[in-house]
Protein backbone atom coordinates (compact mmCIF):
# COMPACT_ATOMS: atom_id res chain seq x y z
CA UNK A 1 0.00 0.00 0.00
CA UNK A 2 1.29 3.65 -0.64
CA UNK A 3 0.88 4.41 3.14
CA UNK A 4 4.29 1.67 3.54
CA UNK A 5 5.91 3.85 0.40
CA UNK A 6 9.01 6.11 2.17
CA UNK A 7 8.41 9.57 0.79
CA UNK A 8 11.57 9.98 -0.62
CA UNK A 9 11.58 6.71 -2.81
CA UNK A 10 8.45 8.54 -4.56
CA UNK A 11 9.22 9.79 -8.05
CA UNK A 12 9.92 13.40 -8.96
CA UNK A 13 8.05 15.80 -11.09
CA UNK A 14 9.31 18.59 -12.20
CA UNK A 15 6.34 20.19 -13.71
CA UNK A 16 2.90 19.43 -11.87
CA UNK A 17 -0.34 18.96 -12.89
CA UNK A 18 -3.33 21.41 -11.74
CA UNK A 19 -5.33 17.94 -10.35
CA UNK A 20 -1.78 17.05 -8.55
CA UNK A 21 -2.20 16.98 -4.32
CA UNK A 22 0.51 18.21 -2.31
CA UNK A 23 0.37 17.04 1.68
CA UNK A 24 -0.43 20.01 4.53
CA UNK A 25 -0.41 19.80 8.25
CA UNK A 26 -3.32 21.48 9.07
CA UNK A 27 -3.47 22.57 12.93
CA UNK A 28 -5.66 19.86 13.94
CA UNK A 29 -5.20 16.89 10.89
CA UNK A 30 -3.32 16.22 7.84
CA UNK A 31 -4.93 17.53 4.54
CA UNK A 32 -4.20 17.07 0.57
CA UNK A 33 -4.73 20.43 -1.56
CA UNK A 34 -4.45 20.71 -5.78
CA UNK A 35 -1.08 22.34 -6.50
CA UNK A 36 -3.55 24.76 -8.36
CA UNK A 37 -5.41 26.00 -5.26
CA UNK A 38 -2.36 26.15 -3.46
CA UNK A 39 -1.04 28.58 -6.35
CA UNK A 40 -3.62 30.22 -6.70
CA UNK A 41 -3.88 30.75 -2.42
CA UNK A 42 0.04 32.06 -2.72
CA UNK A 43 -0.61 34.48 -5.36
CA UNK A 44 -3.74 36.22 -3.75
CA UNK A 45 -1.57 36.70 -0.88
CA UNK A 46 1.23 37.74 -2.49
CA UNK A 47 -1.40 40.68 -4.42
CA UNK A 48 -3.20 41.70 -1.33
CA UNK A 49 0.06 42.60 0.14
CA UNK A 50 0.61 46.36 0.14
CA UNK A 51 4.30 47.28 0.01
CA UNK A 52 5.96 50.93 0.34
CA UNK A 53 7.73 52.21 -2.43
CA UNK A 54 8.85 55.55 -4.15
CA UNK A 55 4.98 55.33 -5.74
CA UNK A 56 3.82 55.22 -2.29
CA UNK A 57 2.00 52.54 -0.18
CA UNK A 58 0.39 50.31 -3.00
CA UNK A 59 -0.43 46.77 -3.71
CA UNK A 60 1.48 45.04 -6.42
CA UNK A 61 -0.96 45.06 -8.77
CA UNK A 62 -1.52 48.82 -7.97
CA UNK A 63 2.33 49.28 -8.72
CA UNK A 64 2.96 47.81 -11.32
CA UNK A 65 -0.22 49.59 -13.06
CA UNK A 66 1.21 52.89 -11.70
CA UNK A 67 4.60 52.49 -12.76
CA UNK A 68 2.72 51.26 -15.87
CA UNK A 69 0.79 54.59 -15.93
CA UNK A 70 4.19 56.35 -15.63
CA UNK A 71 5.39 55.53 -18.66
CA UNK A 72 5.65 58.76 -21.45
CA UNK A 73 6.56 58.64 -25.16
CA UNK A 74 8.87 61.93 -25.03
CA UNK A 75 6.91 63.04 -27.70
CA UNK A 76 3.91 63.08 -25.34
CA UNK A 77 5.65 66.05 -23.94
CA UNK A 78 4.36 69.52 -23.94
CA UNK A 79 4.92 73.21 -22.57
CA UNK A 80 1.82 75.09 -21.56
CA UNK A 81 -0.10 78.06 -19.40
CA UNK A 82 -2.37 76.59 -17.37
CA UNK A 83 -5.44 78.36 -15.93
CA UNK A 84 -3.43 79.80 -13.28
CA UNK A 85 -1.28 81.95 -15.31
CA UNK A 86 2.29 79.57 -14.65
CA UNK A 87 3.78 77.67 -17.00
CA UNK A 88 3.46 73.76 -16.64
CA UNK A 89 4.92 70.15 -18.28
CA UNK A 90 2.44 68.40 -19.38
CA UNK A 91 2.99 64.76 -19.97
CA UNK A 92 -0.08 63.29 -22.07
CA UNK A 93 -2.14 66.47 -21.45
CA UNK A 94 -1.98 65.94 -17.67
CA UNK A 95 0.28 68.87 -15.74
CA UNK A 96 2.93 67.41 -13.45
CA UNK A 97 4.82 69.55 -10.46
CA UNK A 98 4.99 73.16 -10.08
CA UNK A 99 4.34 75.84 -12.41
CA UNK A 100 6.52 78.59 -13.22
CA UNK A 101 5.96 82.11 -13.77
CA UNK A 102 7.24 83.59 -17.17
CA UNK A 103 7.77 86.95 -18.02
CA UNK A 104 6.94 88.15 -21.42
CA UNK A 105 4.07 87.14 -23.75
CA UNK A 106 3.09 83.73 -24.05
CA UNK A 107 1.07 82.49 -26.75
CA UNK A 108 -0.79 79.47 -25.46
CA UNK A 109 0.05 76.07 -27.27
CA UNK A 110 2.86 77.33 -29.45
CA UNK A 111 5.96 76.35 -27.05
CA UNK A 112 6.67 72.25 -26.53
CA UNK A 113 9.15 70.60 -24.67
CA UNK A 114 11.10 67.43 -25.58
CA UNK A 115 12.84 65.37 -23.26
CA UNK A 116 16.19 63.56 -24.51
CA UNK A 117 18.01 60.73 -23.00
CA UNK A 118 19.87 62.67 -21.04
CA UNK A 119 16.72 64.17 -19.32
CA UNK A 120 17.35 67.60 -21.34
CA UNK A 121 14.09 69.53 -21.65
CA UNK A 122 14.45 70.87 -24.97
CA UNK A 123 12.05 73.81 -25.68
CA UNK A 124 10.64 75.25 -28.96
CA UNK A 125 7.79 77.28 -30.42
CA UNK A 126 6.62 80.65 -31.54
CA UNK A 127 7.31 82.83 -29.14
CA UNK A 128 7.99 86.55 -29.59
CA UNK A 129 11.85 87.55 -29.67
CA UNK A 130 12.74 88.69 -26.15
CA UNK A 131 13.62 87.81 -22.83
CA UNK A 132 11.37 85.01 -21.08
CA UNK A 133 12.91 84.98 -16.73
CA UNK A 134 11.63 81.04 -15.89
CA UNK A 135 10.75 81.11 -12.03
CA UNK A 136 10.29 78.01 -9.77
CA UNK A 137 7.35 77.71 -7.55
CA UNK A 138 8.07 77.05 -3.89
CA UNK A 139 5.82 75.11 -1.60
CA UNK A 140 5.25 78.78 0.56
CA UNK A 141 4.00 80.66 -3.12
CA UNK A 142 7.61 82.21 -3.41
CA UNK A 143 9.06 82.27 -6.48
CA UNK A 144 13.03 81.06 -7.10
CA UNK A 145 14.41 82.78 -10.71
CA UNK A 146 16.27 79.74 -12.68
CA UNK A 147 17.30 81.30 -15.08
CA UNK A 148 16.33 82.90 -18.45
CA UNK A 149 15.53 82.61 -22.44
CA UNK A 150 17.09 84.83 -24.92
CA UNK A 151 14.00 84.10 -27.99
CA UNK A 152 15.62 85.75 -31.15
CA UNK A 153 18.66 87.85 -32.02
CA UNK A 154 20.32 89.45 -29.26
CA UNK A 155 20.97 92.96 -30.15
CA UNK A 156 23.93 94.60 -27.92
CA UNK A 157 23.06 98.11 -26.37
CA UNK A 158 25.49 101.00 -27.71
CA UNK A 159 28.56 101.85 -26.13
CA UNK A 160 27.64 105.30 -24.34
CA UNK A 161 31.38 107.60 -24.86
CA UNK A 162 29.71 109.99 -22.79
CA UNK A 163 31.22 110.37 -19.16
CA UNK A 164 30.07 112.07 -16.60
CA UNK A 165 33.42 114.52 -15.13
CA UNK A 166 35.53 112.39 -17.56
CA UNK A 167 38.97 113.78 -19.26
CA UNK A 168 38.04 117.39 -20.93
CA UNK A 169 34.36 117.37 -19.03
CA UNK A 170 33.11 120.87 -18.05
CA UNK A 171 29.84 121.48 -15.99
CA UNK A 172 28.38 124.40 -16.86
CA UNK A 173 30.89 125.69 -18.73
CA UNK A 174 31.63 126.03 -22.28
CA UNK A 175 34.23 125.28 -25.56
CA UNK A 176 35.43 128.81 -27.01
CA UNK A 177 36.21 129.38 -30.90
CA UNK A 178 39.95 128.36 -30.50
CA UNK A 179 38.57 125.21 -28.19
CA UNK A 180 39.63 126.46 -25.01
CA UNK A 181 37.33 125.72 -21.88
CA UNK A 182 34.79 128.06 -20.15
CA UNK A 183 33.49 127.64 -17.14
CA UNK A 184 30.94 130.85 -17.52
CA UNK A 185 27.41 129.13 -18.64
CA UNK A 186 25.38 128.10 -16.62
CA UNK A 187 23.39 124.80 -17.88
CA UNK A 188 26.07 123.78 -20.39
CA UNK A 189 28.49 121.04 -20.30
CA UNK A 190 31.10 120.09 -22.78
CA UNK A 191 31.85 116.79 -22.75
CA UNK A 192 34.63 114.54 -22.61
CA UNK A 193 37.23 113.93 -25.43
CA UNK A 194 35.68 111.42 -27.57
CA UNK A 195 37.94 109.29 -29.90
CA UNK A 196 36.98 109.70 -33.74
CA UNK A 197 38.47 109.63 -36.76
CA UNK A 198 37.76 111.17 -40.55
CA UNK A 199 34.81 109.78 -41.57
CA UNK A 200 33.35 108.47 -38.20
CA UNK A 201 29.46 109.44 -37.15
CA UNK A 202 28.79 110.75 -34.24
CA UNK A 203 25.30 110.15 -32.70
CA UNK A 204 23.83 112.45 -29.64
CA UNK A 205 20.66 111.68 -27.64
CA UNK A 206 18.98 113.37 -24.82
CA UNK A 207 20.52 116.49 -25.19
CA UNK A 208 20.84 118.70 -27.57
CA UNK A 209 23.90 120.49 -29.31
CA UNK A 210 24.63 124.02 -28.03
CA UNK A 211 25.93 126.53 -31.08
CA UNK A 212 26.17 130.10 -30.61
CA UNK A 213 28.77 132.83 -31.12
CA UNK A 214 29.98 132.25 -27.88
CA UNK A 215 29.80 128.17 -27.52
CA UNK A 216 31.39 125.72 -30.11
CA UNK A 217 32.13 122.04 -30.43
CA UNK A 218 35.69 121.68 -30.12
CA UNK A 219 37.74 119.04 -32.40
CA UNK A 220 41.49 117.90 -31.65
CA UNK A 221 43.43 117.52 -34.38
CA UNK A 222 46.30 115.47 -34.21
CA UNK A 223 49.15 118.11 -34.59
CA UNK A 224 47.00 118.70 -30.72
CA UNK A 225 45.83 121.89 -31.93
CA UNK A 226 41.91 122.69 -31.33
CA UNK A 227 39.11 124.03 -33.99
CA UNK A 228 36.12 124.85 -32.31
CA UNK A 229 32.79 124.31 -34.70
CA UNK A 230 28.91 124.56 -35.19
CA UNK A 231 28.31 120.83 -36.14
CA UNK A 232 25.38 122.48 -38.36
CA UNK A 233 27.82 124.63 -40.67
CA UNK A 234 31.11 123.69 -40.37
CA UNK A 235 33.28 122.44 -43.40
CA UNK A 236 34.32 120.08 -40.93
CA UNK A 237 31.54 118.31 -40.43
CA UNK A 238 28.77 117.02 -43.20
CA UNK A 239 25.45 115.13 -43.30
CA UNK A 240 24.25 117.26 -39.60
CA UNK A 241 20.51 115.93 -38.99
CA UNK A 242 17.99 115.96 -35.64
CA UNK A 243 15.47 113.73 -36.02
CA UNK A 244 13.27 111.97 -33.19
CA UNK A 245 15.44 113.11 -30.00
CA UNK A 246 18.39 111.85 -32.19
CA UNK A 247 21.51 114.07 -33.21
CA UNK A 248 23.88 113.20 -35.51
CA UNK A 249 26.47 114.27 -37.74
CA UNK A 250 29.99 112.82 -39.71
CA UNK A 251 33.46 114.17 -39.22
CA UNK A 252 35.10 115.91 -42.22
CA UNK A 253 38.28 116.43 -41.49
CA UNK A 254 41.08 114.34 -42.44
CA UNK A 255 43.50 114.57 -39.17
CA UNK A 256 40.73 114.85 -36.70
CA UNK A 257 42.09 112.94 -33.58
CA UNK A 258 39.42 113.52 -30.60
CA UNK A 259 35.77 115.61 -30.74
CA UNK A 260 34.37 117.40 -27.48
CA UNK A 261 30.77 118.48 -27.77
CA UNK A 262 29.13 121.30 -26.36
CA UNK A 263 25.86 120.62 -24.81
CA UNK A 264 22.62 122.03 -23.37
CA UNK A 265 20.83 120.97 -20.62
CA UNK A 266 19.17 123.66 -18.80
CA UNK A 267 20.59 126.87 -20.52
CA UNK A 268 20.77 129.61 -17.94
CA UNK A 269 20.49 127.32 -14.86
CA UNK A 270 23.11 126.31 -12.79
CA UNK A 271 23.05 122.12 -12.65
CA UNK A 272 24.70 119.76 -11.52
CA UNK A 273 26.86 116.11 -12.28
CA UNK A 274 23.56 114.64 -11.17
CA UNK A 275 21.54 116.80 -13.54
CA UNK A 276 23.35 115.78 -16.02
CA UNK A 277 23.55 112.10 -14.81
CA UNK A 278 19.44 111.74 -14.86
CA UNK A 279 19.24 113.68 -18.14
CA UNK A 280 20.93 110.27 -19.41
CA UNK A 281 23.10 111.47 -22.04
CA UNK A 282 24.14 108.99 -24.90
CA UNK A 283 27.16 109.76 -27.56
CA UNK A 284 28.05 107.00 -29.82
CA UNK A 285 30.34 106.59 -32.75
CA UNK A 286 29.38 104.39 -35.67
CA UNK A 287 26.25 102.83 -33.36
CA UNK A 288 22.91 104.72 -34.58
CA UNK A 289 20.47 105.16 -31.93
CA UNK A 290 17.03 104.68 -31.51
Amino acid sequence: MADDINIIELPADSVPDETDQLLLIGSTEEKLIYFKKLADAILNELTSKTYTSDVGTKTLIEAINSLNGNKVDKNGITLDKSTDGLIYIFINGKAVGNGVEVTGEIIEGDVVGTLDENNNILLSGNLANGTYTLKYENEDGTYTEVGTIEIGEIVAEPTNLFVVGGDGYILNGRCSSTGANRADSNGLIVSNYIDIKNGDTVYIKNATIYQSSSCYTGIKLTDSSTIGVFPNSSEYIKNYSESGGITQFTINKEDADYIRICLSISYGNEITDSDVTNAGIIITVNEPLS
